[in-house]
């Protein structure tokens, strides 16, 4: 009897475990499309054997976002529009860093170059946020030695105190509720949209579904800033090839008027020749 109870696990316990991993393996699928969708714009920046080590969003001054990404080689900071390259620093030209301490649920990382400083904010309201700034963090001590603050000096031996989300009150708590289920609602009534029986913005009805998510949730962030950067793609390749087509459109006028000109000019020669 004994035997039998430690023999093989039940059906059920190996239920569990292909769930789990399962879950596991989406989680990761999912970990990494949204990696490759943040940051698929600046890796024709890198080399081929130059993987990125850790990133996270962060934002500069005039709150324009960003991302700040590290490599075994260097650290990449990239704010603005896409169409921007990103600010490349070595680790050799890194003087040092220094890591302000959290308010209003932020850190300010400030970066030391030869050129100057550049200073920028790592959101904390989410805990996925603070994971990830905490990566980038850890990949910065470890790469420097020297910081640009006698406090971060201080803590070189033992490493930065490790980042925690902002804690949420009852009104944020409530905000994130309501955010959520208006932006699950906006989201279906733009399915409804995409649908033939109910005619409407459905594109434009989706995206505005995003935006509302993007406040609370990361994911939904990334999947914003990929879509507004899709159609900026699509927007310039549009004008790009309307400006072509009235090039050619102008083009073709001047060639008729030439011909023109010159089917005149030969017909005044017949009627009128010379001498």
């Amino acid at each position: 009897m004994a035997g039998h109870l430690t023999g093989r696990p039940s059906d059920g316990s190996s239920w569990e475990g292909n769930i789990r991993t399962l879950c596991s393996m989406l989680r990761r699928g999912i970990c990494n499309l949204r990696e490759r969708m943040v940051l698929g714009p600046f890796r024709s920046h890198l080399g081929a054997d130059e993987p990125i080590q850790a990133w996270a969003h962060v934002v500069g001054d005039e709150d324009r976002a960003g991302v700040l990404f590290v490599t075994e080689r260097r650290c990449l900071l990239h704010l603005g529009s896409i169409e921007h390259p990103p600010v490349m620093i070595s680790w050799a030209e890194l003087a040092g860093w220094d890591l302000g301490t959290p308010a209003n649920g932020s850190a300010d990382v400030t970066l030391g170059t030869a050129d100057g400083r550049l200073e920028v904010r790592l959101p904390l309201t989410t805990a996925g946020q603070a994971r990830k700034a905490n990566e980038v963090v850890d990949r910065l001590h470890r790469s420097t030695v020297v910081a640009t603050s006698s406090e971060a000096t201080e803590k070189d031996s033992s490493g930065p105190v490790p980042l925690q989300p902002a804690q949420r009150g009852v009104r944020g708590h409530l905000r994130r509720v309501v955010v959520t289920v208006v932006g699950v609602l906006v989201i279906l009534v733009s399915a409804l949209f995409a649908s033939p029986f109910f005619p409407g913005p459905g594109a434009l009805t989706f995206l505005a579904g995003l935006a509302l998510l993007a406040r609370e949730y990361d994911w939904a962030r990334d999947v914003h800033t990929w879509v507004r950067r899709k159609f900026e793609q699509v927007w310039a390749w549009w004008k790009r090839r309307r400006e072509q087509r009235r090039i050619r459109r102008s083009q073709r006028a001047e060639l008729r008027l030439q011909v023109d000109q010159q089917r005149q000019l030969e017909y005044q020669q017949e009627v009128n020749p010379p001498g």
